[in-house]
């Protein structure tokens, strides 16, 4: 199981993709760091089942989520 921290980067446009190759439900932490189109800005936890996967693209110091397959945010 992965449990990870993601802090916030002063650079625009870099841009994460992290998928799950196992069935765990792995989560990332980033205290009010997502932009996710709701108010659950601080936790993303997978599916616990492989290909569950999460694009992220920074934006004025925040991580815009691009994509989202099976992750739920709180």
């Amino acid at each position: 199981v992965a449990v990870l921290t993601l802090a916030l980067t002063a650079v625009n446009g870099v841009v994460l993709k992290i998928t799950s190759s196992t069935a765990n439900a792995h989560t990332i932490t980033a205290t009010g760091l997502f932009m996710c189109g709701t108010a659950a800005v601080n936790l993303a936890t997978f599916a616990a089942q492989a290909g569950a996967s999460l694009i992220l693209q920074s934006f004025n110091s925040k991580w815009l989520v691009m994509s989202n397959n099976e992750v739920v945010f709180s």
